[in-house]
């Protein structure tokens, strides 16, 4: 069997709960971590990081999800 070549792999971290200080209080956040990896043969490292930025965008307020 042979498998088609991979231009990018999006990793996926499991969420944890951190502590966060916002506005000189501190509360709890959950964090999630994104890692992209990119064959820059294929595609150019700018592009990737706008992809990864706006997933993450997407990823913390997905209400935005539902204006689309």
């Amino acid at each position: 069997m042979t498998y088609p070549k991979q231009s990018a792999i999006l990793g996926i971290g499991r969420i944890v709960e951190r502590p966060v200080l916002e506005n000189g209080n501190i509360r709890s956040a959950q964090f999630m971590t994104l890692s992209l990896t990119v064959d820059h043969q294929v595609i150019n490292g700018a592009p990737a990081a706008r992809f990864l930025n706006r997933l993450a965008e997407l990823l913390s307020q997905p209400e935005v999800l539902l204006e689309l």
